[in-house]
């Protein structure tokens, strides 16, 4: 029993370690992201959702916009700032 979980453990290791990509990206697709470049930085502002119940909501929005993985992908995080009632 535990050899065959061995056995099974082994060629796992060896068909996902042994034929995995090289770590270089798309110089083509690379390219294409880089047009994209205006989009970086730290944006902030408000906006509005019209919900299901046809109330209008709004609130506070920040996103840090910036590349990942060798350029090849923008990441956009976006964050709602609380509202802070008086």
């Amino acid at each position: 029993m535990k050899v065959g979980v061995i056995a099974v453990f082994c060629f796992f290791l060896t068909t996902v370690f042994g034929f995995s990509a090289p770590g270089e990206t798309d110089p083509v697709a690379r390219a294409e992201v880089s047009k994209l470049a205006f989009l970086t930085g730290k944006w902030a502002g408000r906006g509005w959702i019209m919900g299901r119940d046809r109330q209008k909501a709004e609130f506070d929005q920040t996103e840090d916009i910036h590349f990942k993985l060798d350029n090849s992908i923008l990441l956009i995080e976006g964050r709602e700032i609380p509202v802070v009632s008086e």
